[in-house]
């Protein structure tokens, strides 16, 4: 009896102490998107935004899927960065933080919990990422040329009632300035 209700006891806290981990929300191509890429974004918008739509995940999402496209079509077309220009990047955004923190090290290690060189070697496969997706869209968007005229053509073409209202507002301000006449 008194074993059962040892076991009865391990097992409920066993039970309890399960959680979430992670999740793989979705994949494209060899690229997963996780749930706490999802999460991350959106509180960093939350840091900088106070109020944000109440779908902006599904937003963080989308954007988190583009993202991951563009870097799973670099790698089908070998578009990698040289290491070289990693260390660049990395090193011009450290650069950056150490400059805003009045490059004291300590501040940073502080606030980080952790030394710049760690940091730069947890980023590293990011800042890849990050400069092999700049490259992709450069490629993609190198390629579109389009008018003004074809975006008014585009417009035209959806009907008057399938467009949103938006009440139009004017502002003018007009700041005059009537200089004396000196002798």
């Amino acid at each position: 009896m008194f074993l059962s209700l040892i076991a009865a006891t391990f097992g409920a806290q066993a039970q309890v102490q399960k959680e979430l981990m992670d999740k793989v929300v979705a994949k494209v191509g060899d690229e997963y998107v996780l749930l706490s890429d999802v999460e991350e974004a959106y509180a960093s918008a939350k840091d900088q935004r106070a109020n944000l739509p109440t779908n902006y995940r599904c937003l963080a999402l989308d954007q988190l899927l583009v993202n991951k496209l563009l870097i799973n079509q670099a790698k089908i077309d070998s578009l990698y960065p040289k290491d070289e220009e990693v260390e660049s990047q990395l090193n011009s955004r450290f650069e950056k933080i150490l400059d805003y923190m009045a490059g004291n090290v300590d501040q940073f290690v502080a606030y980080y919990g952790q030394s710049p060189a760690v940091m730069k070697e947890q980023m590293r496969d990011d800042m890849k990422e990050q400069i092999m997706g700049e490259k992709m869209r450069t490629r993609v968007l190198a390629e579109v040329a389009i008018t003004p005229g074809e975006v008014r053509d585009f417009f035209n073409l959806i009907p008057k009632d399938s467009l949103p209202y938006f009440n139009q507002e004017v502002e003018i301000a007009e700041i005059v300035y009537k200089p004396k006449a000196n002798d």
